[in-house]
């Protein structure tokens, strides 16, 4: 299993009837949700994290993703919500079309994408950061906002072979130019002067001897090395803020708990240093934040 979970999660179920009804609208989100609740995710090749997942999925990405705008506009982080549409259908084609996955696995949702995309021209910034950007995936739908603006991305990560292969595809997509990519640990200073936004997708080895480093754990201290170099009024686009169980699968209550706890230390900086602050119930869910002060 490699590339998008979520197409591999719609060619395990699009033969079940009631997923074909939910995707159809011909039942509810929870009448689908209860049906999960009771199958075996072995059954269709799927772990139990990708089953659930398939509940918490919007069926409209674009409209979803429009919410998730109007939310973060009348919270005063952004200005406007309209971003290029066609755009963003012209860019996912040729994603779908050209990015090589090889064996890596993304679990970064079509809504998510679309969401990247829309701020990379909403936002105003032109620095980006991708700390634990992995094999530059969710990267990639940032940067045709990022190249428009003549901006530059930045992609951090200790996984070599990850990063080559970023490298690989920013060079087939044409983007190369407006991109610099890092095998280096996020959790470390990066001296690379000031960032507007930076975006956190990292995760440590589970068996981390430090627990401030195992899982997703590492946020906090990735966020401590990053602050320094966050503009003022800069934002931090974080994935995987899964707090709420709205379709009640057992799974992710034990998930949230986690979550919970090992984000702990990042949440306290959160806290500390930025004055807008909002989850945005996406499939994993995204956390958008303001870090404090006014832009220059």
């Amino acid at each position: 299993m490699s590339g998008p979970v979520s197409v591999h999660i719609d060619e395990a179920l699009r033969t079940e009837a009631v997923y074909s009804a939910w995707r159809s609208g011909a039942v509810s989100k929870q009448e689908f949700a209860t049906w999960v609740r009771e199958q075996n995710p072995a059954r269709y090749g799927l772990t139990a994290d990708q089953l659930g997942l398939a509940t918490r999925a919007p069926l409209d990405a674009e409209g979803h993703v429009d919410a998730c705008l109007d939310q973060l506009k009348q919270a005063g982080v952004i200005e406007s919500v309209e971003y290029p549409k066609n755009g963003f259908r012209s860019v996912a084609r040729v994603i779908a079309q050209q990015f090589q996955h090889d064996s890596y696995l993304t679990y970064i949702f079509p809504e998510e994408a679309r969401l990247l995309f829309a701020l990379s021209y909403l936002t105003g910034g032109s620095r980006w950061a991708f700390l634990g950007s992995y094999y530059g995936y969710w990267a990639a739908w940032a940067m045709a906002g990022i190249v428009e603006r003549g901006g530059e991305a930045v992609l951090v990560d200790v996984d070599r072979d990850a990063l080559r292969l970023s490298r690989r595809n920013f060079d087939s997509l044409g983007w190369s130019d407006a991109a610099t990519f890092l095998e280096t640990d996020a959790t470390h200073d990066l001296d690379r002067g000031e960032f507007d936004v930076c975006v956190l997708d990292a995760e440590g080895p589970e068996d981390h001897p430090d627990m401030r480093l195992r899982d997703k754990a590492i946020y906090g201290p990735i966020l401590e090395a990053a602050l320094p170099t966050l503009k003022p009024g800069g934002l931090v686009i974080a994935h995987n803020m899964m707090f709420s169980n709205p379709t009640r699968i057992d799974y992710f209550e034990a998930k949230i708990a986690r979550n919970v706890e090992q984000y702990a230390e990042f949440q306290s900086i959160v806290d500390q240093h930025f004055d807008a602050r909002m989850v945005l119930e996406t499939t994993e869910g995204v956390g958008v934040y303001r870090r404090s002060g006014k832009r220059a």
